[in-house]
């Protein structure tokens, strides 16, 4: 039978340390996953992937020939930029809070305070309908009653993780 030494030890200990204390310890540390995320935190839903539009000239933006895909924040600034510019419920492939509710009433409208506030406020909405967007913040716009459009130059969009994106300046028809 080996005699059993005191000065080696297979599991070197702290000075001072309980031996069975540590054996608890490490028992109850076997089925711990060290690469699971820590209790309560789900990481954030990604923005996915979309296809670049180019709105000025209403096609896609090519390259190598094929549409460009977007990824991440620039995923998020193509949600936005098509949410402006569609009317909510109307396509049936499209979640119907998606888009701006009613963008045929600014038809005929001459003073741009109103038209401007109504868009501002139909926009915040369809914006917060989305999963990652948190806030809406700094809208200026300037709405061209003649041409039907509303030049967004500065819009700020505060996602879940605190992320600030900007966008514009981009113009949005707002007649048919």
């Amino acid at each position: 039978m080996p005699q059993e030494n005191p000065a080696f030890s297979l599991v070197p200990l702290e000075e001072g340390a309980d031996p069975e204390a540590v054996l608890d310890a490490a028992e109850a540390s076997v089925f711990d996953d060290p690469f699971a995320a820590a209790e309560g935190e789900d990481p954030p839903i990604p923005f996915g992937r979309s296809w670049a539009f180019d709105y000025d000239k209403g096609r896609f933006i090519r390259s190598a020939g094929a549409p460009a895909e977007t990824r991440g924040v620039a995923t998020l600034i193509e949600y936005v930029n098509a949410a402006m510019r569609t009317a909510a419920g109307v396509h049936p492939i499209l979640p119907p809070e998606f888009g701006i509710e009613s963008p045929e009433d600014f038809l005929g409208t001459v003073d741009p305070t109103e038209a401007l506030s109504d868009f501002q406020d139909r926009l915040r909405r369809a914006l917060i309908a989305h999963d990652r967007i948190e806030d809406v913040r700094s809208f200026e716009a300037d709405w061209d009653p003649s041409l039907g459009i509303i030049t967004v130059t500065n819009l700020l969009i505060v996602t879940d993780q605190e992320d600030v994106v900007p966008i514009g300046p981009t113009d949005v028809e707002v007649e048919a």
